[in-house]
């Protein structure tokens, strides 16, 4: 890495830099780390779940537990839902950010560029920082690999790469949206001490189905014992799933609050 680029490494990446140097060569451009990324199996540009895999966080657990646990260091908010997550996660976003806060976003998919999955008060990582970021994980995958016998997926590494971030620059809080279901999403290695479950409806009732009783029991399983819960679904039967999963407090809509408005949007609904 250069010196320009290491100058501008945060202090606890710089400090953990050298438990790495061993074990892969880090990415020195933009254009190279994009490319080293895209080697990695993309979930999202397949209809279902590989046939030989299981799910499971045991490669995610061991990726944050290399490079320190950083997602253990900033409070969170956890977004699940069929629908209205990346559009819940922009407004909360602003309204924290307002309060003067600095606040770590990572949703999916993208749209233009990888970047703009992991964003700082709304605003993507830039080109370099990007680089960083992913050359922060490239260099901890080979021992990833040689205790499971496999890479992390594509989602995986800018999920590790987005945690490893915000925690290197010391955001005060991290929004994060899950990709897939909840239970076993690569963004469920953090106790959120907020979970927002937009609304319970039949996506990837292949994966996380058949019913819908099955899909909400797979959302909630984004909380934790000490989680708030705030909850857009209305149907009892789903709402019911929902409660008896062990959590602090929950707030249901048309009972603690309501939508007053709901319009249809791109990808779902605001």
């Amino acid at each position: 890495m250069t010196a320009v680029a290491n100058a501008r490494l945060p202090k606890r990446t710089r400090n953990r830099q050298s438990a790495t140097d061993n074990t892969s060569k880090p990415l020195r451009t933009y254009d190279e780390a994009v490319q080293w990324l895209q080697g990695h199996y993309n979930l999202e540009q397949h209809l279902g779940r590989d046939e030989t895999t299981h799910p499971s966080l045991e490669r995610m657990n061991l990726l944050m537990e290399l490079l320190g646990n950083p997602q253990r260091d900033i409070p969170a908010i956890h977004i699940t839902g069929t629908n209205g997550k990346g559009s819940t996660s922009r407004m909360l976003v602003e309204l924290i950010s307002a309060t003067g806060l600095d606040v770590g976003s990572y949703t999916s998919p993208h749209i233009d560029r990888v970047n703009d999955r992991i964003t700082i008060a709304n605003e993507p990582l830039d080109d370099e920082s990007m680089t960083l970021a992913l050359s922060e994980i490239a260099q901890v995958e080979p021992w990833v690999v040689e205790a499971t016998g496999q890479p992390p997926s594509y989602f995986e590494v800018l999920c590790a790469a987005a945690y490893n971030w915000f925690a290197a620059t010391a955001v005060d809080v991290n929004v994060i949206e899950v990709g897939m279901g909840g239970r076993w999403d690569a963004t469920n290695v953090i106790d959120a001490q907020v979970a927002v479950i937009t609304n319970i409806g039949p996506d990837h009732l292949e994966i996380i189905g058949p019913t819908l009783t099955d899909v909400a029991r797979e959302k909630a399983g984004i909380i934790s014992d000490d989680t708030h819960i705030i909850c857009g679904e209305t149907a009892p039967d789903l709402i019911d799933v929902i409660a008896t999963v062990p959590h602090r407090e929950m707030w249901q809509r048309q009972v603690e609050f309501d939508v007053d408005e709901d319009h249809l949007a791109v990808g779902g609904r605001l």
